[in-house]
């Protein structure tokens, strides 16, 4: 096996193509390999991840960059920089330069074959460490700091009223709409009609103009109880929907005590929740909610008595 002295002249892959499941896709950036030529005796080397199987390769990084020079190998934008595109069969060590032209001109569509490492297994790069932003989030709030934040919701939250949810008939406007999954698509599904936001969205924006004559923009509709929108009975109920600044929309999908504020205002303006059951007041609920009912001109018959 060759001396990594340059460990990072590594290109991983483990996606592989649905025309042609042997190969899989890769890129290198044409600046890197460049930089990597220039070091004596620097080798580039290819590591496919194939169910459990590992294929590793190298090729001298200098060679490389004279075959990719002497055959016509595409050269797409990625992460904005230039980068050599092309294909490898893992079973073989060849790099194909085109997939639509595979089953037409095998032998020019070849680029080289790489050799491969037989012995040990390339090393692993540095992993980079997760952290996750509701978490982060979580830690950095003081209690204080998330009092302010319920404010702001209650200052800025567009509810229906008791009475456009008996309109509804206190139940959802449209029975036979759900959201959909991310590997679903818009339209028909049997009895059921998968949708996206759209139906809620405009459902509570004629809400808005209809019963307090607002316009709402910027404005997201977002679900009150979590993953409830991929239920027909609860993705158009009124009751489970509210208007929130799109800048803080997603604190109604990730933040949990948000969540509780806005379960309780619900239960506060309908008494309906989808299991039926009361829903508990959280210890941080504001107590002033915004009333976005437009208010009353006052007649001068009304004035002279005041």
């Amino acid at each position: 096996m060759a001396d990594k002295s340059n460990p990072s002249f590594i290109v991983r892959s483990s996606k592989t193509t649905d025309r042609r499941p042997e190969l899989c896709w890769m890129n290198i950036g044409v600046e890197k390999l460049k930089k990597a030529a220039k070091l004596d005796g620097a080798e580039y080397y290819f590591h496919c991840h194939v169910g459990d199987e590992d294929f590793n390769y190298c090729l001298n990084a200098r060679q490389l960059l004279e075959t990719f020079k002497d055959k016509k190998v595409r050269i797409k934008r990625s992460r904005g920089r230039d980068a050599y595109s092309f294909y490898i069969e893992y079973g073989t060590g060849e790099l194909v330069h085109s997939l639509s032209e595979c089953h037409l001109h095998e032998e020019e569509n070849t680029i080289c074959k790489l050799k491969r490492e037989k012995n040990g297994k390339i090393e692993k790069t540095k992993t980079l460490e997760e952290i996750f932003s509701e978490s982060k989030l979580e830690k950095a709030m003081t209690w204080h700091e998330r009092k302010l934040l319920a404010k702001l919701i209650a200052k800025t939250a567009i509810f229906a009223t008791a009475e456009d949810f008996e309109e509804d008939k206190r139940r959802a406007k449209h029975p036979h709409i759900r959201r959909k999954h991310a590997h679903e698509k818009r339209g028909w599904k049997g009895s059921e009609y998968l949708d996206d936001n759209t139906y809620p969205n405009a459902q509570m924006k004629a809400m808005a103009a209809k019963r307090y004559n607002l316009a709402p923009r910027g404005y997201t509709t977002c679900h009150i109880w979590e993953q409830t929108c991929y239920d027909t009975r609860y993705h158009t109920c009124i009751a489970n929907l509210v208007l929130l600044p799109s800048a803080i929309a997603s604190l109604s999908d990730f933040d949990k005590q948000i969540q509780d504020i806005l379960k309780f205002r619900a239960w506060e303006l309908f008494k309906w929740s989808p299991s039926g059951k009361r829903v508990p007041k959280p210890s941080h609920y504001p107590v002033n909610w915004v009333d976005f009912t437009p208010k009353q001109k006052k007649t001068k018959k009304e004035k002279s008595f005041k």
